[in-house]
């Protein structure tokens, strides 16, 4: 961004929230429109997808950032996300002391309340900001330093955390080597991109267990050996088709464990899985706990 020096120079940066979490396959944010600013940082490791209700979908990977001005209906879905931390700061880009507001985002269905949006000023660019992180250890280590002082502390010590975002905007946007790194996905330009796979693993995931043919097969089908679709979708997800749609069951399976009273075996029949134990070994597999544990914990 060779204009990003001049803009730059006049931001002085205010935290309004600060934190972190862990990713889970396939679920990030609801539908939501934030009222601020805000930075995300995806760590090493992961693949995300964010989504605006304007058709613009952008997919981001390993060590990269992107700032969400307010106003905009927006999904952010991990879609390899497990043990990668995704950080963020809601923030305003100038600092006029107001105070904070009882609500900082809407989630679909409720209406957004557009005089609680907070707008940058005018020479800041008004487009997605996004590229990658040229020096990820520095980065993230400003983000706890940034936590540390504006969720833990008081006072002079609170208002530094001021300071550390400033250094961690600049660090992210005035390299000139920080090259925009996420893209618009499209999925037409060929039936066996990796996106164009995951999208017939999507629809295979929904086919009851007991019914649907081998994934090998399945693949194949599509017109292209299964080695190389499983190589393609490997290469730029981290793990092989079957692993994926076994996430995406387990996920399922572990909502239906949250969400409702369902005993195990009527989850386990309910998405096509005949063999109980079969059921058990893998949910533990991917979600580290037996079904049984896992609810008790969530509980």
């Amino acid at each position: 961004m060779n204009e990003s020096i001049n803009w730059l120079d006049e931001i002085n940066p205010h935290p309004r929230i600060v934190g972190t979490s862990g990713g889970q396959p396939n679920y990030i944010d609801p539908k939501r429109v934030i009222y601020d600013h805000e930075l995300m940082l995806f760590g090493s490791g992961g693949s995300f997808v964010l989504t605006f209700d304007d058709g613009r979908q952008y997919e981001f990977g390993s060590n990269t950032f992107v700032i969400i001005p307010p106003g905009q209906w927006h999904v952010c879905r991990g879609i390899i996300c497990e043990h990668v931390d995704r950080s963020w700061i809601h923030f305003d880009w100038t600092f006029d002391n107001r105070p904070v507001a009882e609500l900082d985002m809407t989630y679909a269905p409720a209406d957004p309340l557009p005089h609680l949006y907070h707008h940058a000023p005018d020479w800041v660019p008004s487009d997605l900001i996004h590229g990658s992180i040229a020096n990820p250890e520095s980065a993230f280590s400003l983000h706890r330093r940034i936590s540390e002082r504006f969720n833990f502390s008081k006072g002079a010590r609170q208002k530094s955390s001021r300071a550390l975002l400033l250094e961690l905007l600049l660090q992210l946007l005035g390299d000139e080597q920080s090259e925009v790194s996420a893209r618009p996905m499209d999925r037409k330009i060929s039936p066996f991109n990796p996106f164009s796979i995951r999208d017939a693993l999507d629809q295979y995931a929904q086919m009851s267990f007991g019914e649907c043919p081998p994934i090998k097969l399945y693949l194949q089908d599509r017109g292209q050996s299964y080695d190389h679709q499983a190589r393609t979708f490997k290469k730029s997800f981290g793990i092989s088709p079957l692993q994926y749609v076994n996430s995406l069951r387990m996920e399922q399976a572990a909502n239906l464990l949250h969400d409702t009273s369902m005993k195990v075996s009527e989850i386990a029949e309910q998405l096509g899985y005949d063999d109980l134990v079969y059921f058990g070994r893998i949910f533990k597999k991917i979600m580290g706990k037996s079904p049984q544990s896992w609810r008790k914990q969530q509980s």
